[in-house]
């Protein structure tokens, strides 16, 4: 039911965007949260297992019952078709599912939603909205100027966002033609709350900056 749900917003999507670019573009994001939730969380976990391990280290780095614990499975895996078969199908089973009950939204079993319908100001949003559908009046003497700047990320209505990450910043410059803007967009992660053994081992525990470019709609520029 939610598959089909989404495979029609899709289509209604599509066809309400004249620039099948921005189509694909809005899909691509899509599926980039659609499979990086279930990857990062996974990982996430193991890392956490890792570093909470208990038992002599190995090289000062890892623990000595980890790996042990990894050969083991390892060997298990590469030694009996049937448990190998028996994990992808797991694995693949418990992606679906994950992804599935994230299409149902909210209401379902995760912490995020990839439905494309969703609900605002007290409506249902039926796909991708239109630009004049969520357009508001206050944007009539918008100054895109004052959009630049740095921007210190507080709270997000978002259900696709990463809870993972934190102390999240936008530095935001418009073009020098003023027909688009470049957001310098940085992130910690992940946070102490979502990974307490190990986020302090992450490549990105002093940050990533991630560039993102744009282009400004001529009805909002002064």
């Amino acid at each position: 039911m939610a598959s089909s749900h989404f495979y029609q917003s899709e289509i209604q999507m599509k066809e309400s965007i004249a620039d099948p670019g921005d189509f694909w573009a809005a899909l691509n994001f899509w599926i980039f949260f659609a499979v990086g939730h279930p990857l990062l969380q996974s990982i996430l976990w193991i890392i956490d297992v890792l570093h909470g391990t208990p038992g002599p280290m190995l090289a000062d780095l890892v623990p000595a019952l980890f790996l042990a614990g990894n050969a083991a499975v390892i060997y298990a895996v590469s030694a009996s078709k049937e448990i190998r078969n028996g994990l992808n199908i797991f694995a693949l089973s418990a992606f679906i599912s994950y992804v599935g009950a994230s299409l149902d939204g909210p209401a379902g079993l995760w912490d995020f939603n990839l439905a494309l319908d969703d609900s605002y100001a007290g409506k249902v949003v039926k796909g991708c909205p239109t630009y004049d559908e969520v357009r508001q009046k206050s944007m009539d003497d918008f100054d895109l100027a004052k959009y630049q700047g740095f921007w210190y990320e507080h709270k997000f209505y978002d259900w696709t966002q990463f809870k993972e990450v934190y102390d999240t910043t936008l530095d935001i410059k418009i073009t020098e033609n003023g027909k688009g803007w470049i957001d310098d967009f940085a992130v910690k992660g992940p946070s102490p709350d979502s990974t307490s053994l190990s986020w302090d081992k992450s490549p990105v525990a002093n940050g990533a900056h991630y560039f993102m470019l744009g282009r400004v709609d001529e009805r909002n520029s002064k």
